[in-house]
């Protein structure tokens, strides 16, 4: 997930042209998406509301050998949205190969497509991300007894590693708590790890509510994902210690070795509360099994339309439309993307196992 300071860099970006690592496909490619575009309006429409701003798509773009004026971007989104719109019409009339057929040729004749130009391989290397549940409350009790920290000001917010604030209580009592959760800090570091989450918040009255949580900092140290310490100290076997069911399994039964296992893992991430999906760049909420991060110093502009096939673990394709609206410090090349799967078992279980290559297009009004 985003970093809070890349996003203050990607901010300046200059209006001038920013180039794409793509080449042009010179064949028709065929689409088709396994979520019948559910979704995919609200993905759209939420990156509209950035290119709606005045500015935002100022200077060129080039794709291949080609260049468009930036508004080309807000211009193929729209189409995709009046497709997607047809598509769902035609499911309620016709048989739903009469309606990928035509969905197909319209997309091929609308559109021209474009693939990351790689030198090892035509494909692109695909995982997974994904938003952890939480339970909590506002204030703390026995049950929600474990802090989620807003971020301090100035030198405060780098002072402290994972163990001193988890373990210590380094930051409590400066009113830098946002929620108590009943989670554990295995939990907790899962929700760092992704970077943003979900929580269903109870009130005292016995109502709850729903907030989503979003990063906007951290501590800026280093990490160790806790597997490779729980390998190296012999507690599991290394193909079980980097399985994060086993690693979840291990903390709960042996709690004596938490601290321990988190000793390497020194980086804190620290949130905001929303009443919208965790955002990725440029502030924009992400959807769930429709937004992608792909490499901002390759593709800065977000919003990107991109078409992905790639095979599951399990034999499960996903095939379907996904808008480029997030990056990560581990996301990096010109054929390397992030899906973001949202939330749930089903969700979490992809983001845990999906690590492949597949096929990854880039599509772009083609001028009427």
């Amino acid at each position: 997930m985003m970093n809070v300071f890349i996003a203050m860099l990607l901010s300046g970006i200059a209006f001038s042209q920013e180039i794409t690592p793509t080449k042009k496909m010179v064949k028709d490619v065929l689409f088709s998406d396994d979520l019948e575009f559910a979704e995919m309006e609200t993905a759209i429409d939420r990156q509209l509301r950035l290119y709606d701003r005045p500015g935002n798509l100022r200077g060129t773009i080039r794709f291949g050998n080609d260049t468009y004026n930036k508004m080309v971007l807000r211009e193929t989104l729209l189409e995709l949205k009046g497709l997607a719109g047809e598509y769902k019409t035609c499911l309620t009339v016709a048989q739903k190969e009469f309606c990928d057929n035509e969905l197909n040729q319209k997309l091929n004749t609308n559109f021209t497509t474009y693939i990351p130009v790689v030198k090892s391989s035509p494909k692109t290397r695909f995982t997974a991300y994904y938003s952890p549940d939480l339970r909590g409350s506002r204030i703390p009790t026995e049950r929600f007894s474990r802090p989620i920290y807003a971020q301090p000001n100035g030198a405060l917010a780098r002072a402290f590693t994972r163990v001193q604030i988890d373990h210590e209580g380094k930051l409590a009592g400066r009113g830098l708590e946002l929620f108590w959760v009943e989670n554990s800090f295995f939990d907790l570091y899962l929700l760092h790890v992704q970077g943003g989450g979900r929580i269903i918040l109870e009130n005292s009255d016995g109502t709850t509510d729903l907030r989503y949580l979003s990063m906007t900092g951290a501590n800026g140290k280093k990490c160790e994902f806790i597997g490779k310490h729980i390998s190296r100290m012999g507690w599991l076997p290394k193909s079980e210690a980097l399985q994060v069911s086993r690693q979840r399994d291990f903390l709960k039964e042996n709690p004596d070795k938490v601290r321990e296992a988190f000793r390497f893992c020194q980086n804190y991430i620290y949130f905001r509360e929303s009443t919208e999906e965790p955002v990725g760049r440029s502030n924009i909420p992400l959807t769930s099994g429709r937004s992608v991060a792909v490499d901002y110093t390759l593709y800065p502009s977000t919003g990107l339309v991109t078409f992905v096939k790639v095979k599951q673990p399990d034999g499960n394709k996903i095939s379907r439309f996904f808008l480029a609206q997030d990056t990560g410090s581990k996301i990096r090349g010109r054929a390397r993307s992030d899906l973001y799967m949202g939330y749930g078992p089903e969700a979490e279980r992809t983001a845990y196992s999906l690590n492949a290559d597949g096929e990854q297009y880039f599509l772009v009004r083609r001028s009427r």
